[in-house]
Formats: C-alpha cells, sequence, structure tokens
C-alpha cells in the first residue's frame, strides 16, 4: 500500500497555525505577568501603545466595536490604572485616551514576551526565509493600506 504525502497547508491554514503556535509560546511567558486582562482589553491598550493619544471614536474605529463596548472598555481600563483619560490638546472639547505608566510598563513587559515567543518560533527557519516572509509581509500590509486609503 502506498503513503500519499499529504498536501501543505493552504495560506490561510499555514498563517493560523503559525499564529496558534506563537501564542502557546507566549503563554507561560504571559501567565508570568498576571495581566488578568481579556482579550478586548489587550487589543485596546496595544493599540494605544501604538498610535497615542486616541479618542473612543478613534479606538473604536480600530478596534471595530460599538462605541458603548470600546467606553465600557477604556473605563474598566481607566479603573485598573492602565489608561488615563485627558483633553485632547488640539481641540480641549475633546476627551483622549493614553497610556498610563503602569499601562506603559505593563504593554513593556508584553511586547517583549510577544517579541521572544516569535524570535523563538523563526529561530529554526533559515534566514533566507525569514527575509523572504519579511519582504512578503511588508508588501502585504502597504497593499491593504494603499486598499483602505481608498
Amino acid at each position: 500500500m502506498k503513503r500519499t504525502r499529504p498536501q501543505p497547508p493552504d495560506l490561510w491554514t499555514a498563517l493560523s497555525l503559525f499564529r496558534s503556535r506563537v501564542f502557546n509560546r507566549m503563554q507561560g511567558g504571559l501567565s508570568s505577568l498576571d495581566l488578568d486582562l481579556s482579550m478586548p482589553q489587550t487589543i485596546a491598550l496595544s493599540h494605544l501603545a501604538e498610535a497615542e493619544p486616541l479618542t473612543v471614536g478613534a479606538l473604536q474605529a480600530r478596534m471595530r466595536r460599538s462605541q458603548a463596548a470600546v467606553s465600557h472598555l477604556a473605563t474598566q481600563l481607566e479603573l485598573r490604572g492602565l489608561i488615563e483619560r485627558g483633553s485632547d490638546p488640539d481641540d480641549a472639547r475633546r476627551t483622549v485616551l493614553r497610556l498610563s505608566k503602569e499601562g506603559r510598563r505593563r504593554m513593556g513587559q508584553l511586547d517583549r514576551i510577544r517579541k521572544r515567543s516569535f524570535e523563538d518560533v523563526l529561530r529554526a527557519v533559515p534566514l533566507t526565509v525569514r527575509r523572504q516572509l519579511e519582504a512578503a509581509l511588508i508588501a502585504t500590509l502597504e497593499a491593504l493600506e494603499s486598499d483602505e486609503a481608498r
């Protein structure tokens, strides 16, 4: 009986498996942080870390959630001391969200764990393949950004 070789996964499946394996590697480091954050809270903090200050409306657009849900998330994060609300320097009528000192510290820890986990997964991949992956991802991001700009 001839055994057939399994087909390589399609791109979507490969990306899903990659994401899953990176997240699995992160779990040990994340449990040591004792963040006790929901996924939406973590995503909100990540968006703020990327582009603070943000209004609730701008954070809502980035997260693609309702204004009420994002406002509730912001309140929860503020009560935990991870973000601060303040006046927009360009328009004092608007309120903006920023990471607090503690929020910035926690996001720094989280980013270090994410980066280390990602590097651990890619360590076994030859450098030429990593560079090809990087180029492909950058090209894809540029295409997405130009598509969003239209």
